[in-house]
């Protein structure tokens, strides 16, 4: 269980974070003295932490699945940028592989890139959500904050990373590209 004391200590949150048999997650806040606009607010938040926690992070299983297709672009394209540095007059079959590869990093990046981008932003609404509660530590608990921190920025670094690899990757892909394309035209005139 974390939680601690929010609003100033006008209140208690806690939670698991878990997801139960009933496929819901629990929250139990005390009141020690909210507003009933208070109260709301604070409902309200935690519901909005929850789902734009999980919101962010139906990203996380399709970085997963782009890493090992990441690492195998980056491998095959070291091999090509061997190939074309060898100056071996396979121009013209580098270049078909090249486009290949583009193309697999431009699908990617077409298939992931909304997703990437929504978990950017629930990630910051979850961070603010969590600001706006105001924390104050209870002896022996996580607070809200700590447990993102350990356990929700990790998975949001993670699909941050995919997707900056990705971007890096099209842009040495088109690197690579253009420097052959410059290659096969001079040898071709």
């Amino acid at each position: 269980v974390i939680g601690s004391a929010i609003a100033d200590g006008a209140g208690y949150a806690f939670t698991d974070f878990r997801i139960h048999d009933d496929g819901c997650a629990r929250f139990l806040l005390i009141d020690r003295g909210f507003t009933q606009r208070q109260a709301g607010r604070m409902m309200q938040r935690l519901f909005e932490i929850e789902a734009y926690r999980m919101l962010a992070l139906l990203a996380l299983p399709i970085a997963r699945r782009q890493s090992p297709r990441i690492v195998a672009i980056e491998k095959s394209l070291a091999e090509l940028t061997d190939g074309i540095a060898r100056e071996d007059g396979r121009e013209e079959a580098l270049l078909h592989e090249l486009t290949r590869l583009a193309a697999e990093v431009e699908s990617g990046l077409s298939a992931s890139q909304f997703r990437f981008g929504a978990c950017r932003a629930y990630s910051e609404l979850v961070h603010m959500r969590i600001d706006e509660m105001r924390e104050v530590r209870l002896p022996g608990l996580q607070t809200i904050q700590e447990f993102m921190d350990r356990r929700f920025a990790p998975a949001v670094a993670t699909c941050t990373t995919v997707s900056q690899r990705l971007h890096d990757l099209s842009e040495r892909v088109a690197q690579a590209s253009g420097l052959l394309a410059t290659r096969v035209g001079i040898a071709r005139e």
